[in-house]
């Protein structure tokens, strides 16, 4: 064997014995009871509920320093889950009693808001999602504080009382009913209560499960001198005392179960939107129809043309309710009817209400409702009822606003009858399109066809008074659509027999 290779393996074997002596022995851990203790951490329900609570009115004050509603908003959302999580806990040992860090932070919120909302100028800067955030959650924070009312007052009467101040004045009753001994707060929440009142307080205030059995365990241990009897069934008046105190606990419960159970029966909630409506058996009930003037009112002419103004103004609005606008108009037609106001005026308005039923609709390619195009049917025929009676009463487009005459003859209304029969046959044929052809449903939109016809007869009497030629062929076309003959060979030759007898 060579040297080069001789030299190579004693430095490889004297570099592999260095990295052995170098190598740092392996350590040994060793486990004892105290540090065990400091790792595993059992925590009990009402410390995790609690945490939980803390942290999100953490997040809450922290959003509500740089003003980011939108965040606020999600979080005071997430504040409701969590308490609504807690309340098990809280009517368990704290009787049902709301916890006073969780009170101010209600408080806190509605006072922000309040202040947030009265400055007008601040809400007109904010961005549209942080100003719909406030508006959304003042109403949101309005209805949820009503269940806190007698809490919030209590707060309000007593608000420089530190957090655990009520923790402290329990009676040793309460306390010694869960733990058998008074609870008492520890060395350190008192220690961090004058560093951070309204937050750390709030977790540290309320000692653990684990640290109350303890002290429990080392006090029990004089009063029992064998395991058998800390188990034995207790008799006597000690056992009494502790039924009795379950039962308090229970009532007390219940009485929680039942506030929890009216925040969700309340029929009125007063809010900005509006009022929640009472549903019966899935039906609304029926609303009180709206009062078009006053007790006091004299009604004429020119008020009911005003309100008809009123009326068709809100038409084609964003909020527009198109059913209550039907409601009015028909409401508005009784009023002139009653009153004798004269046919000009009730023409007018019987326009307004079919110009209302096609509208009804915001979808211009799809069909109307059967029980609205059933309504339009009668209110179209009854238009050209009073046209026909009346002579003297034209409706054109020719006429204009400043020249309508309602109030004497000869009648003068702004419109076009000929428009509204044609959009009322468009109507039609979109109601059959819409219609399986081999179903009931097809078979009486067919008879509707008969009403049809009618109408665009009466129109036909009503465009010839005129004989305006553009207007007479546009409704002779309509009429002629709807038209049909079957050719009969049995009939044409009777006809030919009768013509060669005759000859």
């Amino acid at each position: 064997m060579s040297r080069f290779f001789a030299g190579s393996d004693s430095d490889s074997d004297s570099s592999s014995e260095e990295e052995q002596v170098q190598r740092a022995p392996a350590q040994v851990f060793t486990f004892s009871d105290d540090e065990e203790e400091v790792k595993r951490v059992v925590r009990s329900a009402k410390e995790k509920r609690y945490e939980e609570l803390t942290n999100i009115i953490k997040q809450i004050r922290n959003y509500k320093k740089i003003k980011d509603m939108s965040s606020m908003l999600t979080s005071f959302e997430e504040l409701q889950k969590a308490y609504t999580k807690a309340i098990p806990v809280i009517q368990k040992e704290e009787n049902g009693q709301t916890p006073r860090f969780f009170t101010r932070c209600l408080i806190e919120m509605e006072d922000f808001i309040n202040e947030m909302w009265e400055d007008r100028g601040g809400r007109k800067n904010m961005n549209k999602n942080n100003s719909k955030s406030l508006t959304s959650m003042r109403q949101k924070l309005r209805k949820y504080i009503k269940d806190f009312e007698e809490e919030v007052s209590k707060f309000r009467d007593n608000p420089d009382q530190p957090d655990d101040e009520e923790e402290e004045e329990k009676p040793v009753e309460e306390a010694e009913s869960d733990n058998d001994v008074p609870l008492k707060p520890t060395a350190k929440a008192v220690a961090k209560l004058p560093a951070d009142k309204d937050v750390s307080s709030d977790s540290d205030d309320w000692p653990s499960d684990s640290e109350s059995s303890s002290d429990s365990s080392d006090d029990d241990e004089g009063k029992y001198t064998s395991m058998r009897e800390r188990f034995l069934k207790k008799t006597g008046p000690t056992a009494e005392d502790d039924e009795e105190k379950e039962r308090e606990r229970e009532k007390r419960r219940k009485e929680r179960k039942e506030k929890e159970r009216r925040k969700f029966r309340k029929e009125e909630e007063d809010d900005d939107e509006g009022e929640w409506e009472t549903v019966k058996g899935g039906i609304a009930m029926p609303s009180e129809k709206p009062k078009m003037f006053a007790k006091d009112a004299e009604i004429d002419l020119n008020l009911v043309i005003k309100k008809l103004s009123e009326i068709m103004a809100a038409r084609g609005k964003k909020r527009t309710d198109r059913r209550e606008q039907i409601e009015l108009l028909h409401e508005l037609q009784n009023v002139a009817d009653q009153h004798n106001l004269g046919p000009a005026i009730i023409v007018k308005i019987k326009l307004a209400i079919i110009s209302a039923f096609f509208d009804y609709n915001p979808k211009v390619s799809d069909a109307m409702k059967p029980e609205y195009w059933l309504k339009l049917l009668d209110r179209m025929s009854e238009t050209l009822d009073v046209l026909l009676c009346n002579p003297t009463l034209v409706v054109s487009e020719s006429v204009t606003e400043e020249s309508e005459n309602l109030e004497e003859s000869p009648y003068k209304i702004q419109g076009c009858i000929l428009t509204l029969v044609e959009r009322l046959d468009d109507e039609f044929i979109k109601l059959l399109k819409e219609c399986d052809p081999h179903s009931n449903e097809y078979v009486e939109r067919l008879k509707d066809e008969v009403k049809v016809s009618a109408v665009m007869d009466k129109t036909m009497k009503y465009l010839e008074r005129f004989k305006v030629s553009s207007e007479m062929c546009r409704i002779y076309l309509r009429k002629i659509e709807h038209l049909y003959y079957k050719f009969d060979p049995n009939n044409l030759k009777q006809k030919t027999v009768r013509i060669i007898h005759l000859n």
